[in-house]
């Protein structure tokens, strides 16, 4: 196996380097960065450790009352999807 150094970029330079494509954003941002996190064992002495998401994982209950609506996380991944879309354009428009 061969030992590569990862050249080390910014989340936005990535996402621009996928053109913003959701699932992968989602993948990277809640499931590779968790797994990450975990890695670092002193983090969670004192606290709850986070659990990784995939997209095909997700709960889909909300919650309701009679002024406030709780979304369900699979709904909030979904209206998600459009962000990075929006965020593209906009960029292009700005070019």
């Amino acid at each position: 196996m061969e030992n590569v150094d990862k050249e080390k970029i910014s989340t936005r330079a990535w996402a621009q380097m996928i053109d913003y494509e959701p699932s992968k954003i989602f993948h990277k941002l809640f499931h590779d960065d968790i797994k990450y996190l975990l890695s670092m064992q002193n983090l969670w002495e004192k606290r709850r450790p986070p659990t990784p998401l995939k997209t095909d994982e997700l709960p889909d209950a909300g919650k309701s009352t009679s002024f406030l609506f709780i979304y369900s996380l699979s709904f909030i991944v979904q209206i998600s999807t459009l962000c990075p879309q929006r965020c593209q354009i906009s960029r292009l428009r700005r070019i």
